[in-house]
């Protein structure tokens, strides 16, 4: 399970932990569904790398990692040791 430690973007950790946002945050409302299921998928993940999958725009940028939200939006991470870190959205 993702930790608050892993987080960088207090919305994201909102919609992981509680299934939606506590308060009215930054990220679009239609876009929630989708990034808990992009946070769903990199809990689950072993590595980086396991979140490219078809629909999910995985990008590799040397070590610093992003799956597309919609648009231009993205969830970025970076995946120093065993588990996922500095979870953003941008």
């Amino acid at each position: 399970m993702l930790t608050s430690q892993q987080f960088q973007s207090r919305d994201l950790e909102d919609i992981y932990l509680h299934g939606a946002p506590r308060r009215n945050n930054g990220i679009p409302q239609s876009q929630q569904p989708v990034c808990l299921r992009r946070l769903d998928a990199l809990d689950s993940a072993a590595a980086a790398e396991d979140l490219d999958l078809p629909g999910y725009d995985f990008n590799d940028a040397g070590g610093h990692y992003s799956v597309g939200v919609k648009g231009r939006n993205r969830i970025e991470y970076s995946w120093p040791n065993d588990w996922p870190e500095d979870i953003d959205y941008v």
